[in-house]
């Protein structure tokens, strides 16, 4: 489990630079959420509903960056601060979902899936963003950035599933 812990502490230390742009509306973190259990209880595997996860802590913290920065309340390390409090979410994960013993090198796969749905969402926004500043600081069609973090969560979805 401590190799776990790792793999998820260093994807979360990579990923906690600056909040840029305002990741996701309130509303698809809501749906994310709510869709969570409901992947469940039509049996879904564990791994596919660790990338969601993964993008759902994602977009909390992102989220209480903003809202911190919206209220002026930041202080020295506060992103870092953030970050580890966002961690903290993973024990209380494995205590709502049940999940299964399904491994991948070793490391449990909803760990793994979860690091991997926080990386593909990353991902989506950064291209997204390189995309926007290209086309003159506009999107390219509405709801280009949740069709962008679809389509990466949708895949990192489909090879977990497959794997």
């Amino acid at each position: 489990m401590t190799y776990a812990i790792l793999l998820f502490l260093a994807s979360a230390i990579g990923l906690s630079g600056a909040a840029s742009a305002n990741p996701a509306c309130i509303v698809c973190t809501v749906a994310i959420g709510a869709a969570l259990e409901i992947s469940r209880l039509l049996g879904v595997p564990d791994a596919v509903v660790g990338v969601w996860v993964g993008a759902l802590f994602l977009i909390t913290y992102y989220f209480t960056i903003k809202f911190l920065e919206y209220k002026k309340w930041t202080f020295r390390f506060y992103r870092a601060a953030m970050g580890a409090l966002t961690l903290a979410l993973v024990p209380a994960v494995y205590e709502i979902i049940p999940y299964g013993a399904a491994r991948y090198m070793g490391v449990d796969a909803f760990l793994i899936s979860m690091a991997a749905g926080a990386l593909a969402f990353e991902i989506s926004q950064r291209i997204y963003q390189r995309m926007k500043a290209a086309h003159g600081g506009r999107a390219h069609f509405p709801f280009e950035k949740v069709v962008m973090a679809l389509a990466f969560l949708g895949a990192v979805s489909a090879a977990f599933y497959h794997i």
